[in-house]
């Protein structure tokens, strides 16, 4: 086979855990396909193009943007990310294969409703779907008329690289606990700031990082300031390069009120960070008590950390069995392969 040509479809203009994947991916697969990375323009343009990656700009992903992409490009494949990115292609073409790939697991796949609906249409459309975890299809409402086309494949992960992105960065702050994701309600910050203001009362001099950006930003800015801990908790909004960050913290906190697979976790541990989060998605499959602790009330988040933080012999064993955890989850030469495979599949198909 040739070299293949894949468009990338992704709906968000921000950097974050399914632009990652797509980005690691396809740095991953140079050699064998030509990728192109199809999204809206914002911040996500300057990781694109840092990355050596071929970016198609277009407004927003509706049917109209995708079938001019597809002209322009001529792929023989649509790799869409996520549930509206893979909806808009299942409308947008009737001849090229489309693969949809997901990274979460949104509460309204588990009911019936228009986006349920809607997705489930558009699941007839698709030659595979890749899926970062069992609980997306298990929670899907209609996941079992389409098990045969699934593959579970989890996320890629090279923990070379990542470790290798940490220390070409310049930020030299340590932190006792951080946050990492977008300010968003899925990824839930408005509990980890109530976390920290309740853990500031034991520890005055606990300091903290926020990364990422989001609709939530505002408030969040305004809780901190109700809660009087604005010198303890740093927002950092956006990083390029947030690995550093991950580096440089003692804890990893992920209260998450879903998930598909929990990237920021793996990135978590692969610096030996223990990974304080919730039972959601594919973090049941990540964290364990070896590594970290699955909290579902505020108060064990608080308790697990305050413990961490204040017993240096515990914070040791947990980060010797976040180093160890890390390891399982090195897979980018498998992971490849099993695209590449799923790309050959596909087109046989045909």
């Amino acid at each position: 086979m040739g070299k293949l040509k894949v468009m990338h479809v992704l709906c968000m203009s921000t950097y974050s855990g399914a632009e990652n994947v797509a980005i690691t991916l396809i740095n991953s697969l140079k050699d064998r396909v030509d990728s192109i990375y199809v999204s809206p323009n914002g911040s996500i343009r300057k990781v694109v193009q840092q990355n050596g990656i071929e970016h198609y700009v277009i407004d927003r992903v509706d049917v109209k943007n995708i079938k001019k992409a597809i002209r322009d490009i001529k792929p023989d494949i649509i790799h869409a990310h996520d549930f509206t990115a893979g909806t808009i292609c299942s409308l947008s073409t009737r001849k090229i294969p489309i693969i949809n790939h997901l990274h979460n697991n949104p509460p309204w796949i588990k009911k019936i409703g228009l986006k349920s609906i809607l997705y489930g249409f558009s699941c007839y459309r698709y030659r595979k779907i890749l899926t970062v975890s069992n609980s997306i299809m298990d929670e899907f409402i209609f996941g079992k008329f389409f098990k045969k086309k699934m593959t579970i494949i989890g996320n890629p992960i090279n923990l070379s690289s990542i470790k290798r992105k940490a220390e070409a960065a310049e930020e030299n702050e340590k932190f006792d606990v951080l946050f990492l994701g977008r300010l968003m309600p899925p990824k839930n910050p408005i509990l980890f700031v109530d976390i920290i203001a309740d853990l500031v009362k034991k520890l005055p001099n606990l300091k903290v990082a926020i990364v990422g950006e989001g609709d939530l930003k505002i408030k969040i800015e305004k809780k901190i300031t109700q809660y009087n801990i604005s010198k303890n908790v740093v927002l950092y909004g956006f990083q390029e390069n947030p690995y550093v960050f991950v580096k440089n913290t003692k804890i990893l906190c992920v209260p998450s009120v879903w998930e598909g697979f929990g990237l920021v976790a793996v990135e978590g541990l692969c610096f030996g960070k223990p990974v304080i989060a919730t039972p959601v998605g594919g973090l049941k499959d990540i964290v364990n008590n070896e590594c970290g602790k699955l909290c579902v009330e505020k108060n064990e988040f608080v308790s697990e950390i305050y413990r961490l933080l204040t017993d240096s012999t515990y914070l040791d064993k947990k980060s010797s069995g976040a180093l160890k955890r890390a390891i399982i989850f090195d897979n980018i030469d498998e992971y490849s392969k099993i695209i590449i495979d799923t790309y050959e599949e596909v087109l046989g198909e045909i």
